[in-house]
């Protein structure tokens, strides 16, 4: 390595150490709101369940500009707008929704195989 070229490298990977630190403190964030709007849907709007699903998943994907992904079983398709609404009062991320019930089969398949259940009503 050309000496002169050390200080522009020191600080290259210093700034990807912060951006590491600030991703993970984001992904910290959303999934604490993942889980209260998880638990709103199931209180407030009668889910069954709710996974969670996505790059939050995956919280070294998870970055400025990503969204919190649920799917959802179980909730009156009658109540979505209303539950949306409310889920928006929640967060300052943005999120989507997705009924399982209306998903297509791969998708639903993805997110019961993969997703992680933050709402369960116990059977």
């Amino acid at each position: 390595m050309r000496p002169e070229w050390e200080p522009y490298i020191n600080a290259w990977i210093e700034n990807a150490r912060r951006q590491r630190e600030r991703n993970a403190a984001l992904a910290g964030k959303a999934y604490d709101q993942a889980r209260v709007m998880a638990a709103v849907l199931g209180k407030e709007f009668g889910a069954r369940r709710v996974y969670l699903f996505g790059s939050l998943l995956y919280p070294e994907r998870f970055r400025e500009g990503s969204d919190i992904d649920l799917g959802v079983e179980g909730m009156d398709p009658g109540v979505f707008l209303r539950a949306e609404c409310r889920l928006e009062e929640l967060t300052d991320f943005p999120f989507d929704l997705v009924d399982l019930y209306e998903a297509t089969p791969s998708l639903v398949k993805v997110i019961r195989s993969e997703g992680e259940i933050l709402y369960a009503v116990s059977e």
